[in-house]
């Protein structure tokens, strides 16, 4: 095997009803499911936003209507939030024993209440460099959402890494609105992503 695969903060608070619902976030579990069960990935490896009360994305925190942008920084309702069950990975999607066996982890970001992290490899979290893990490997990406975080973790890839192909499914994720999604899709097959229908 010389896969990995990265799932991108398929929580609680991104699917319906969630406090930052992504439309229709929740039609990518049995997507995550199949790609799990097939058991040909090396890695598996989940992200969760993983914000502190105080974090410098929400809109409560910076006295503005949430989807403000101030600066260039869109403020978001409050979501994610450290132990709450709105951080929470979908309790749907279901991880089989075998690949329990196999390197999976999962890696926090948006832990630094004065930093905006979209990406996984952000360079200024707390996160050990996970570089070594893709190396030479072709990385699969699915999660929500692909104009936010899916993006920036895909351009982090193709520029931090020393990754054999990143590949972006695009049936395993849901954006936030079409025009940014679609731009990010664009975006992210200009920096030599393979973009998989």
């Amino acid at each position: 095997m010389d896969r990995v695969l990265f799932v991108i903060d398929c929580q609680n608070d991104f699917m319906p009803e969630g406090s930052l619902a992504v439309p229709k976030g929740d039609e990518i579990v049995p997507v995550i499911n199949e790609l799990l069960r097939d058991n040909k990935y090396t890695i598996n490896i989940f992200t969760k936003d993983w914000h502190p009360k105080n974090h410098k994305s929400f809109a409560s925190n910076n006295n503005v209507e949430p989807f403000t942008i101030v600066g260039d920084e869109m403020k978001w309702t409050d979501h994610c939030v450290q132990d709450t069950e709105g951080a929470k990975i979908h309790k749907d999607i279901t991880i089989p024993a075998d690949a329990l066996e196999i390197c999976h982890f999962i890696i926090h970001k948006g832990t630094n209440p004065t930093f905006e992290e979209y990406s996984a490899l952000s360079d200024i979290g707390n996160q050990d460099d996970i570089t070594y893990d893709v190396k030479g490997l072709h990385v699969d990406v699915v999660g929500l959402a692909t104009d936010y975080c899916v993006k920036d973790t895909v351009l982090d890839l193709l520029s931090k890494t020393d990754a054999k192909s990143v590949n972006v499914l695009l049936k395993g994720c849901r954006g936030i609105a079409d025009d940014s999604t679609a731009k990010a899709i664009e975006e992210m097959k200009s920096a030599g992503a393979e973009i998989v229908v």
